[in-house]
C-alpha cells in the first residue's frame, strides 16, 4: 500500500504479511519511498517488488527494487533508485518471464525498459515512444498488462485508445500498425485486464 502522510511532505510505502488470511504489519513498516509520488508496483517473484516514483520532476522519474522477506519487511536492491529519464513514470508492469520490466511514463507518453537481472537490480535499457493517437486528442497513457505468452503489450489510454506491443525477447517493443486502436465513443478507460480464452 502506497500513501502519503497528510501533515508531512513523506511518501510510505505500507508492507503487511499475509497469515492464515489476515494481514500482519511487516518489521519497519511504514518504510520511505525512494521518491516522490510512489505509484505503480510489481512483483517479478515473491521476493522482488518495484514501485515507480512519478513526481520527481521532468525527466526525472526512477523506480526502485526492493527484496521482500518472509515477514514482509523491505530491503532496498543495490544502489536503487534507478533512473527512468523519463516523466510522470506511473505504471509498472514485469514480464511473465521475469526478464524485463516496462514502467509506463504519464508525462513522457513513453515506456521505459529495464533489464531485470538475477540481484533484482534494474537496468535501463532504452525507452519507446507510442504511435500519435488517430484523433488530435493527446494520448493519455495508464495502466498496462501482457498477453499470457509475454509476447505482446497493451497500455489503456484515457483518451479512449489501447496502444498495443510486440515484444522481442530483448525487451525491444515494436507498436502494431494497427494501434493506437480506437475504443467506443465515449470510452474513457483507466485499466485494463488482458485474460486468455
Amino acid at each position: 500500500m502506497l500513501h502519503k502522510r497528510p501533515t508531512q511532505i513523506e511518501f510510505l510505502i505500507d508492507s503487511f504479511a499475509v497469515r492464515d488470511n489476515l494481514l500482519q504489519v511487516a518489521p519497519g513498516s511504514p518504510f520511505a519511498a525512494q521518491g516522490a509520488g510512489p505509484f505503480g508496483s510489481d512483483f517479478r517473484d515473491a521476493d522482488t517488488l518495484y514501485v515507480t516514483n512519478a513526481h520527481n520532476g521532468t525527466g526525472l522519474g526512477t523506480i526502485s527494487a526492493f527484496h521482500v522477506d518472509r515477514d514482509g519487511a523491505l530491503t532496498s536492491i543495490g544502489a536503487s533508485p534507478h533512473a527512468d529519464l523519463q516523466t510522470g513514470p506511473c505504471w509498472l508492469k514485469v514480464s511473465p518471464d521475469g526478464q524485463i520490466a516496462f514502467a509506463i511514463n504519464t508525462g513522457s507518453t513513453t515506456i521505459s525498459r529495464f533489464q531485470l537481472n538475477g540481484d533484482g537490480t534494474p537496468t535501463l535499457l532504452g525507452s519507446t515512444p507510442f504511435l500519435p493517437a488517430a484523433s488530435s486528442v493527446a494520448l493519455k497513457v495508464t495502466d498496462p498488462g501482457f498477453d499470457p505468452s509475454g509476447r505482446f503489450f497493451y497500455v489503456v489510454d484515457g483518451a479512449g485508445y489501447v496502444s498495443a506491443f510486440t515484444v522481442a525477447n530483448n525487451g525491444n517493443l515494436g507498436e502494431i500498425v494497427s494501434s493506437p486502436i480506437a475504443l467506443p465513443a465515449g470510452a474513457t478507460p483507466s485499466s485494463l485486464v488482458v485474460i486468455q480464452r
